[in-house]
């Protein structure tokens, strides 16, 4: 649905539903019904035609009796993924979980606004380190509902809030909740959220059974959400009436003017500001939300304050969210208080009060809350060591660039790009008064600049001056993948101006391209020799760093790069860097040799943005190349394999009979040595020394590693062998790594022509299922699957493992490890204890690609050129696989 479509839609409904109340929300009710009735008639289709089956199974002969039940195995087959399709989990908040003990004040008053709401149980209280309150619903069964209801706390809202304001904001979630008064809109209200999240589970998870609903759903929850949008934001307003009710009307004004103005303090001034310090310490501040209380209390600037709270009362509702704004919220408030004889005028309010002298964490916390404090602080510094550390070592290195320019700009003026990023450092690091003066300047001589065109006006709109809307338009005619965040940073100003047709404008503007760069994307997933390809563009420098990446990885023969111009989208540059591997005329099985170059260029080289790698194999290489080579200046690297030595012609030449004799008997003596090289690769090639030491004995050198480690077994693989790899790591590396519970593999993941498992849609498995880890920045997650896996946009027989470096999660496969894998591999039995060396094989090259793994994403260690090393570059194949060590 389009954004004009939804918005039409939307104002259709408000008008309708003033005029017919009772029918509209009929209406709604019917369409709610509608999701849940299609989803059980296609249940209810096949256990009917299964009953049907086994009712005429009972009836018939012998004969067909086995055709019937053929029909209902497959029928039943069929009900399992439909149901595994709709039976998806969805993650759960994270954060430290109260309990009546640690705060009886504020569990009293759960049960007392439960009373009054006459809302369900909370089964969790989470406090958190986050500026924010809510009710998380998990539903247990699915679309069916059932669900479990987590009260997430922010500590640092509750350092701001006094109790009787904590107690509208807690009211005003449970309103949500509420069967007290609007029953049907607070139904409504959830069934929305259900179904956004289920819908995004099941998209994650991309289930075969899910294939019977995608078109149905794709249709449906647009479409429901967009009806019952009037609703919703009459629930909106309903909560923010019952928290007024309930918790008293001043409270619950302040609470949502404080809200909005420290909510803007915090992302405009206080989080950018501790960002900075990057510059000065290596390590994270160890008390960030005891500072942010004290910030908060006595360093807020009142001007800012005010020009924000004023922003945010001019502030448009829109429909893109059911949440009102602050003014419409505070004047539905006041209406709401002349009901119920507590008057008070709109002109009077807002204003912003202090923090309170007893804050809700002092009331409701009380001591204990240094200790929570304390635990929240810990692991909010350790979640960001390592990248704080990384951040400050690049700080370091721009301090020292700015020095440089600047005293290059003492002795000659600097140019453009120079200028650029002397403005660029300024900002990150001494922040956007250190910058504007360097933009200015810039923009002066260059004015047509796109990324200081659009830095200078995010800062003017920022400090809500108007002029920055025209820079940001320069900006987006020079450079068109800044339309996006540039269209959405003039709507949020024209939102705050009240500006309500270029409000509409700007975001219809912001819809139209998404779309379109969606479909540019998906296009830019396949290559062929017919697509239209132009010369790249790049500067030379882009061009030679580029270059001087290639030379470190043997396998690559030659590179070329080109530009892609995108029918949906051809003012934005796609770039596709197309590699052309070495692959020897002896290795026959290069399938292996492309996925593991493939794998190694992914982790390594740093392309420009928006650029596809393909590695050149098979039937499309020689067609590819030919169009590649048709553009101009499109290879950018070329490996030598062999230099050219010239011939003596001083040297008295031979006999012709002996050049003919010696000849001969050298190609005999090389067919003689290929015979038996065969037969001896034949019968022990996969029977290679494991090459790995004693498991019992600490390696030598284990580097810093960066947070856990998690294995998780998918499918059937066998929890024996996880815990080997468990026990392993603990004692050899000293990791602190731990189990995770077994992911089942549904037929969805399988190609059923193929008959392997899609290793990149693996990935996506681990990613949604165990979402908090992976959004954990020092958590690392390793898949173990005995499937044969491949990569589903590339062109390779298989693939023996995959990753990805943000978020840190890898899959390893252990369906090739094994030598009885292979058609060279002579059946044997047990003979000389053959079968406990190919066992002691396939163990060890586990261990060293799980180890290869942990190096990249825990130890975050760089690839190198040693071979004895499980982190060589060209390890391209088992031979290299068995030629490196288990360590480092």
């Amino acid at each position: 649905m389009t954004y004009d479509g939804y918005q039409a839609l939307i104002k259709q409904l408000e008008a309708y539903a003033q005029k017919h109340p009772g029918a509209y929300r009929a209406r709604v009710a019917l369409l709610a019904f509608l999701g849940y009735a299609s989803l059980a008639l296609v249940l209810g289709v096949i256990g009917a035609v299964i009953a049907g089956g086994l009712w005429a199974l009972a009836e018939s002969s012998r004969g067909a009796g086995v055709v019937l039940g053929k029909l209902l195995i497959g029928l039943g087959a069929l009900s399992l993924l439909v149901l595994s399709a709709l039976w998806v989990r969805l993650s759960s908040p994270t954060g430290i979980a109260l309990t009546r003990q640690d705060a009886p004040e504020l569990f009293e008053l759960l049960d007392r606004l439960r009373r009054a709401l006459k809302a369900p149980a909370v089964h969790r209280v989470l406090l958190t380190s986050d500026f924010k309150a809510a009710v998380v619903q998990i539903p247990r069964l699915g679309f069916l509902g059932w669900c479990r209801n987590d009260l997430v706390l922010g500590l640092p809202l509750m350092q701001v809030l006094s109790p009787p304001q904590l107690d509208a904001v807690v009211a005003l979630e449970f309103g949500h909740l509420s069967r007290a008064h609007s029953r049907m809109a607070g139904w409504i209200y959830r069934v929305r959220i259900t179904w956004d999240r289920l819908v995004g589970a099941m998209h994650a998870h991309r289930r075969w059974g899910a294939i019977l609903f995608e078109r149905f759903l794709g249709w449906y929850v647009p479409y429901f959400n967009a009806y019952s949008f009037v609703l919703a934001r009459e629930q909106e307003y309903e909560a923010d009436a019952q928290a007024a009710r309930l918790a008293g009307s001043i409270p619950a004004r302040e609470a949502l003017v404080t809200l909005a103005v420290v909510g803007r303090f915090l992302d405009r001034s206080f989080w950018p500001a501790l960002d900075r310090l990057t510059v000065k310490q290596a390590t994270p501040p160890k008390s960030p939300l005891e500072d942010l209380a004290r910030t908060v209390k006595t360093g807020m600037p009142p001007d800012d304050a005010r020009r924000w709270l004023k922003e945010e009362m001019s502030r448009l509702t829109g429909y893109a969210d059911t949440h009102p704004s602050l003014k419409d919220r505070l004047a539905a408030l006041a209406k709401e208080s002349k009901r119920t004889g507590d008057p008070w005028a709109l002109e009077t309010w807002p204003h912003l009060r202090g923090v309170p002298r007893v804050t809700a964490s002092d009331y409701y916390l009380g001591e204990i809350q240094r200790e929570f404090r304390r635990r929240l602080e810990a692991e909010w510094v350790a979640q960001r060591a390592s990248d704080w550390k990384a951040r400050h070592e690049a700080a370091q290195a721009g301090q020292r660039r700015l020095l440089a320019l600047a005293q290059k700009a003492v002795v000659s003026p600097l140019s453009v790009e120079e200028q650029w990023e002397q403005a660029r450092w300024a900002e990150e690091l001494r922040g956007e008064g250190e910058a504007l003066p360097l933009l200015e300047s810039l923009l002066t001589t260059s004015p047509n600049h796109a990324r200081a065109n659009f830095a200078l006006g995010r800062i003017l709109l920022d400090r809500s001056e108007a002029r920055g809307m025209a820079l940001i338009e320069r900006a987006m005619g020079q450079a068109p993948d800044l339309i996006q965040p540039g269209c959405r940073l003039i709507a949020d100003f024209q939102s705050r101006r009240g500006n309500e047709p270029d409000l509409h404008r700007y975001l219809r503007r912001t819809d139209e391209q998404a779309e379109r760069l969606g479909r540019a994307e998906a296009q830019s997933q396949t290559l062929r020799p017919t697509d239209q390809l132009v010369p790249h563009g790049l500067s030379a420098a882009a061009v030679v760093a580029l270059r001087s990446q290639l030379p470190h990885y043997p396998r690559v023969a030659e590179a070329y790069l080109v530009r892609r111009v995108m029918p949906d989208c051809p003012e934005l540059p796609f770039y596709v860097l197309a590699v052309v591997p070495l692959v020897r005329w002896y290795e026959r099985r290069n399938d292996k040799i492309i996925a593991m170059l493939t794998e190694e260029l992914t982790a390594a080289i740093t392309p420009p943005r928006h650029t596809s790698l393909f590695v050149l194999h098979g039937s499309v290489k020689r067609g590819m190349v030919k169009a590649l080579r048709r553009v101009h200046q499109a290879r950018i690297f070329t490996r030598t394999t062999r230099a050219h030595t010239p011939p003596n012609t001083l040297a008295k030449p031979r006999p012709a009979w002996l050049s003919s004799g010696r000849k001969t008997a050298r190609r005999l003596a090389v067919a003689g040595a290929l015979s038996v090289g065969v037969c001896a690769v034949v019968t022990f090639h996969h029977h290679p020394s494991p090459n790995c030491g004693d498991p019992s004995v600490r390696a030598h050198w284990v580097p810093e590693g960066q947070g856990f480690v998690y294995l998780v077994p998918l499918g059937d693989f066998p929890d024996r062998s996880v815990q080997a790899l468990t026990d392993y790591y603990r004692h050899k590396y000293d990791v602190t790594i731990d189990r995770l519970p077994r992911l089942a593999l549904a037929d969805g993941l399988r190609d059923p022509q193929r008959g392997q498992v899609m290793g990149q849609r693996l990935l996506a498995l681990v990613q949604q299922q165990y979402g908090d880890l992976v959004a954990d920045s020092h958590a690392t997650l390793i898949a173990l699957t005995a499937d044969d896996i491949y990569l589903e946009n590339q062109e390779w027989a298989f693939a023996f493992n995959t990753r990805s470096v943000r978020p840190r999660v890898a899959v390893v496969s252990t369906a090739r490890l094994d030598p009885g894998f292979w058609e060279t591999h002579l059946p044997h039995g047990d003979w000389f204890g053959l079968d406990a060396t190919d066992r002691a094989i396939a163990r060890c090259r586990l261990q060293k690609l799980v180890t290869r793994n942990l190096g990249v994403l825990h130890f975050q260690q760089p690839f190198n050129d040693d071979p004895a090393s499980p982190l060589v570059s060209s390890l391209v194949g088992l031979d290299d696989l068995d030629r490196a060590a288990e360590e480092f």
